[in-house]
């Protein structure tokens, strides 16, 4: 393995020295490695100018400017990773409604008296009468109710610069485990219900950049196979997008329209049991 990597080095220290006459300048890092910052200094090269790098150091051939621009970039790119306070909140709204139904009044039906009553309604009257007479009638009478909940929750993780955190839209689903159990001569049938995290959600990349940050989004969903539960992350689908640090960002406003698969998470966590979610976050400088 070393062997491997003292001769990648050496092709890339030549492959440099035939590129240009600037003079290399292997530059030490203190907390990113090369493969991190190499993709943001390359496109602040110019002709001539190249740059490669292993572990933490950095091989630079450069001009003079060239090498002043990119160790003032180094200055504010190579620090200590900072520690970030994500927040997730959720709010849920609950509709729901009931319909009573009753009947009360008396009657007859030959040489027989009927009496009709419904509980709970304390001697109330109205309704649809019928009959003719007060002393000879039904009375039916529906009622229609509705209400309305409103639950929030707030949910957070620390995370470092860079590292990615994954949050959770979703809840456990049962699923049923059939099986068979033989006892002597007898063989009896029978099924278990366990609830199983069957997640769905989205994997979060946070950067800082000045009082700024950069989230890259990817949706992730799971399901119950064969194997048991298995993750799917659609990389293809990361969304990047740029928020002040403190300020809320609603997840469906960044995905809606984007790519299907965020927006049938969204949709599934929020029309489940007559419950509508709004899923946001924030990202913080963490304590």
């Amino acid at each position: 393995m070393l062997k491997k990597l003292i001769v990648t080095l050496l092709l890339s220290m030549l492959a440099m020295a035939a590129q240009a006459d600037y003079p290399l300048k292997i530059i030490p890092l203190k907390h990113h490695s090369a493969e991190e910052l190499i993709p943001v200094i390359r496109p602040m090269l110019g002709d001539g100018e190249n740059i490669g790098g292993m572990n933490y150091q950095l091989f630079v051939r450069a001009s003079d400017k060239g090498m002043r621009d990119i160790e003032l970039l180094l200055a504010e790119l190579d620090r200590a990773r900072k520690n970030l306070k994500i927040t997730l909140q959720q709010d849920v709204t609950r509709s729901g409604g009931a319909t009573s139904q009753g009947v009360s009044g008396e009657g007859r039906v030959g040489d027989m008296r009927v009496i009709a009553s419904s509980r709970g309604e304390s001697g109330s009257r109205g309704g649809l009468v019928i009959g003719g007479a007060e002393e000879d009638s039904l009375r039916y009478r529906i009622t229609r109710s509705t209400g309305s909940s409103r639950d929030n929750n707030s949910q957070f993780i620390n995370v470092l610069e860079g590292a990615p955190a994954f949050i959770r839209v979703g809840q456990s689903l049962p699923y049923v485990q059939r099986f068979l159990v033989f006892a002597g001569n007898r063989v009896a049938y029978g099924q278990d219900t366990q609830f199983l995290n069957v997640t769905t959600g989205f994997d979060v990349l946070p950067r800082l950049n000045g009082d700024r940050v950069e989230l890259e989004i990817a949706p992730r969903l799971s399901f119950v196979g064969n194997g048991g539960i298995q993750d799917v992350r659609f990389q293809e689908l990361r969304t990047t997008v740029s928020a002040k640090l403190g300020e809320w960002v609603e997840l469906g406003g960044m995905t809606s329209g984007r790519d299907e698969v965020s927006r049938a998470i969204l949709e599934t966590a929020s029309t489940q049991s007559g419950e509508r979610r709004t899923v946001r976050l924030k990202v913080e400088e963490g304590r």
